[in-house]
């Protein structure tokens, strides 16, 4: 086996190895951005519904409704 031949066996499976890698941390990053909008849009919704209840509460107190 020429020298070539041994640079070419051990360094190009680590070269794909290494560019795997570098593929699988930039879908993470993307997955982790994602997750990020989608917990941002449920703490929205999360605000709103406490909002839809503090209002439910005030027309109750208004309307004179003892919640049961």
């Amino acid at each position: 086996m020429t020298d070539a031949q041994l640079h070419l066996a051990i360094g190009l499976p680590s070269f794909v190895a290494l560019v795997g890698i570098l593929v699988n941390v930039g879908y993470f990053v993307t997955l982790n951005g994602r997750m990020s909008r989608v917990e941002d849009k449920i703490d929205a919704l999360t605000g709103k519904v406490v909002d839809v209840d503090t209002r439910v509460v005030r027309i109750e107190d208004k309307l004179g409704i003892v919640p049961r």
